[in-house]
């Protein structure tokens, strides 16, 4: 039925089937229908959506893009973003694609998408805040 299946968490499976992720319930019902190239786990309520990427170390094609869902499979911030590290503590590390410099730029968002910082960061810089203190985000200006 399935090429994989993870374990539950909170209820929930993530499913792969012909290399698309969905989610499924304990009764074996699709929440989220296996059609995403990745779903990452929820954190705070919503689980990162990805299309454009492969491969175990997450290769993006020039088309990667990143939504949000709820624990339901509703969409709660739409396709917009290249990349994400998740929530945490309310606030999300997105990036979307400088095609001028040919990059990614980063900025932080709360989970209704409102930009709280727009900079030109790089993905190390906030892995690097992430982890100096879990749970806290230090951003500095």
């Amino acid at each position: 039925m399935y090429d994989q299946v993870a374990e539950f968490e909170n209820g929930r499976a993530m499913v792969s089937l012909s290399n698309h992720y969905g989610m499924i319930d304990k009764s074996g019902k699709y929440i989220i229908p296996a059609r995403f190239d990745l779903i990452e786990s929820f954190s705070e309520g919503l689980a990162a959506v990805h299309e454009g990427v492969s491969g175990v170390d997450m290769e993006m094609s020039g088309h990667a893009r990143v939504c949000f869902i709820d624990t339901t499979g509703k969409l709660i911030i739409p396709f917009q973003y290249r990349s994400s590290l998740g929530f945490h503590d309310g606030l999300a590390a997105v990036s979307i694609m400088d095609n001028k410099r040919s990059k990614e730029k980063w900025g932080i968002i709360d989970k209704k998408a409102e930009k709280l910082l727009r900079r030109n960061m790089t993905k190390s810089f906030f892995l690097l805040l992430r982890c100096m203190k879990s749970s806290v985000w230090l951003i500095l200006i």
